[in-house]
């Protein structure tokens, strides 16, 4: 597919919403330029954009210029390789392989998150730096950048295209490396580089068939520190190799290095005052005519730049050593200095020794190594010959500690300790002793924990005892074992009681409840002591619990004296005191409820179809069962009264035959008999009958009467 170009990706950033599949970034806004449009900053292989959180922080999102297959592999084997290790001049990022989307046609590309590095790039940085003169800036800046290149090789990283655009320097001076497109970690070594990186910062041999390797940043590595070196001694550099010229790199440029002989940077710099520069200079330029893969490490090119005869005449004998052992085979030294490199090769030799017999512990190698007339004046000598100089007190003092350990005399070993402290505590040969001595520390604490007054403290106890099981405990604690427990018990089952109690306090429940006298149960132990008020609350839960057992026993049976009782009881506790009692309770006050209106309804004026609908509602929850004989038959009455009380009220409303003869198909003599509430219905079924047999009306006034 065609890739975008970085107007495309600036078009996406107008609506962060649609162009960010993140739910946090569709919430950022884009640093805009004096147009309003997404401010870009354009590098070789990828365009950074500046966002900014709902929170006021920055974060850079990094579009790529053009498509890389394996773009997505190389950022997951990064990822996984910074991942939970710090590196100081690295930014955190995360790689999305479909983080922005085209408005146009709705693709997506990757992106890049990373946190935003404050600060300027290292040629800004340099070229305020030169123009303002800040020399000290420069060459601290030189040594900063020295300490960077070491942090990469110690985390087995190379960059890949090490150059000034790709390094931030805050206004602390604190650099940092931005752009991992072609950083390679220990999993991709070996794999063809992606990019070549900058030219004027890459050796001649870097090409796009180049393989990925450790020591791939040597050369970029190298030519950053001598252009930092070169301005600190000599700030005007920048005025004629850089602002003149109208040149946007460090100095350096790809034709120095293509045509060393007519570089006149290359000249310049081999006539600094600066003898350093000088000797970097001509190294960096030598460089070029080595395979990539020999280009040394800048420490080893610092190194070549050292004089022996100097070096020797400071009695430095570690470098010393350190130039000799770099030196090529048409390399010779003079006889004036083969005396003083066998005495710095000796001097570190013995120094080495002494350092490894020190590190063992054995103090008879210690005393065989202890070369005072060799090793003196060196100051990095200095503290190993300190401890070898202790090295009979110490045997001594180690002699004694183990009779001490020999007859379990503990308390002598703590004192023999203490007032040999001074000599044997760095010793690897005393360490043994030295842990024995903070686990006595550790039994006497306890001790004294347990015999304060008027009462130990439990949770210093506990501290204490703790930390002594952490060290691997001691034989000393012995003792004081069945005390210590017992009072470890006690603060752990009173924290128990107490956490019940407020879970009782906060809301109160049959769970909360049982725990509650459970842990008092286990906590009453004799001799402990018995607060009046947990007590108290202790007793409550008991008689609850008591409670609700006897709520359970009520619940079986369904009775009506059983459901009073229930309900009387169930009043007494809280209503989500267990999951059971609110349903049970509920059945059983409807019941009650529903049975106490049945009765109300029968005693007092009603009609037949309150009656009725009472008695329905009692057998719908249950109560049907609580009523006498006289009670139901009545309450079946009432019903098939109401129904015929409905249909005659039903035929009421038809015309006048009609109605006549509904009533008098309908009418119940037998049912109706006593019932006031159809009275006037029996006016009005006598009418029909006198309609319907005018002649005989005597007759039939005589039947009624009947």
């Amino acid at each position: 597919m065609t890739w975008p170009l970085v107007s495309d990706f600036s078009r996406m950033l107008q609506n962060p919403r649609i162009a960010f599949r993140d739910p946090e970034l569709q919430q950022c806004a884009i640093e805009k330029n004096a147009l309003g449009q997404p401010k870009p900053r354009s590098g070789n292989f990828a365009t950074v954009y500046r966002g900014l959180r709902l929170d006021g922080s920055s974060l850079a999102l990094r579009v790529f210029n053009r498509r890389a297959d394996q773009r997505r592999q190389r950022y997951e084997a990064v990822s996984d390789y910074l991942a939970g290790r710090s590196i100081a001049n690295f930014v955190s990022f995360v790689y999305d392989e479909q983080g922005i989307r085209s408005g146009a046609d709705g693709k997506l590309y990757p992106l890049l998150r990373m946190d935003w590095a404050p600060g300027v790039t290292l040629f800004d940085w340099a070229r305020d730096a030169c123009h303002e003169q800040r020399t000290a800036d420069l060459a601290r800046g030189a040594e900063t950048w020295a300490e960077l290149t070491r942090d990469l090789a110690a985390h087995h990283l190379a960059h890949g295209d090490l150059q000034p655009g790709n390094v931030l320097v805050d206004e602390t001076g604190r650099f940092t490396l931005v752009d991992y497109d072609c950083l390679a970690v220990p999993a991709l070594m070996g794999q063809t580089n992606l990019e070549v990186g900058l030219a004027a910062y890459q050796h001649p041999g870097r090409a796009a068939g180049t393989t990925l390797f450790p020591g791939l940043d040597n050369f970029s590595a190298l030519v950053i520190y001598v252009a930092l070196r070169a301005l600190a001694a000599e700030p005007l550099l920048w005025d004629t190799f850089v602002d003149a010229p109208g040149y946007d790199g460090l100095l350096f440029r790809s034709e120095d290095f293509a045509s060393p002989r007519t570089s006149a940077l290359r000249t310049r710099l081999l006539e600094s005052a600066d003898e350093q520069v000088r000797d970097l200079a001509h190294y960096l330029f030598e460089l070029l005519r080595f395979d990539l893969h020999d280009v040394p490490c800048l420490d080893e090119v610092l190194l070549w730049c050292q004089s022996l005869d100097e070096v020797l005449a400071r009695r430095d004998w570690d470098l010393a050593v350190k130039l000799v052992e770099c030196m090529g085979a048409a390399e010779t030294i003079g006889d004036d200095l083969v005396p003083l490199v066998g005495e710095a090769y000796a001097h570190v030799a013995g120094r080495q020794a002494l350092e490894r017999a020190l590190t063992s512990g054995d103090e008879v190698e210690i005393a065989r190594c202890y070369r005072a007339k060799l090793l003196e004046g060196d100051p990095q000598a200095a503290p190993l010959l300190f401890s070898a100089r202790q090295t009979h007190a110490a045997q001594a003092a180690l002699a004694q500690l183990e009779a001490d350990r020999q007859s379990h005399d503990w308390a002598a070993l703590c004192a023999h300790w203490q007032e040999h402290a001074a000599i044997l505590a760095d010793r690897p040969s005393a360490e043994s002793y030295r842990q024995e001595f903070e686990l006595l520390s550790q039994v006497e604490q306890l001790r004294q924990a347990l015999d304060q007054q008027p009462a130990a403290d439990a949770a210093q106890v506990q501290a204490i005892w703790d930390r002594l099981q952490a060290l691997g405990g001691h034989a000393a604690a012995q003792p004081l074992e069945a005390r210590a427990q017992e009072l470890i018990a006690e603060h752990r089952e009173l924290a128990e009681l107490n956490r019940c109690a407020a879970e009782v306090e906060r809301e109160i429940t049959f769970a909360a409840d049982t725990q509650l006298v459970a842990a008092w149960r286990n906590y009453l132990k004799p001799g402990r002591q018995r607060d009046p008020a947990l007590r108290q609350r202790v007793d409550m839960a008991r008689a609850r619990v008591r409670r609700l057992k006897s709520l359970n026993e009520l619940a079986g049976v369904v009775t009506l004296e059983g459901e009073q009782a229930f309900v009387e009881r169930a009043a007494q506790l809280p209503q989500d005191y267990h999951p059971k009692l609110g349903p049970r309770l509920r059945s059983a006050t409807e019941r009650m409820t529903a049975w106490s209106q049945l009765l109300a309804t029968l005693e007092g004026p009603t009609t037949e179809a309150a009656i009725a609908a009472a008695a329905a509602d009692c057998e719908r929850v249950g109560a049907g069962r609580f009523l006498s004989d006289d009670q139901r038959l009545r309450a079946q009455l009432a019903g098939r009264r109401a129904a015929l009380l409905g249909k005659l009220a039903a035929a009421g409303s038809q015309p006048d035959d009609a109605r006549d003869r509904q009533i008098l198909e309908l009418w119940d003599h037998e049912l109706l008999a006593d019932c006031r509430e159809a009275e006037s219905w029996r006016l009005l079924y006598q009418d029909a009958q006198r309609r319907a047999a005018p002649a005989d009306s005597h007759s039939s006034e005589e039947k009624e009467r009947a």
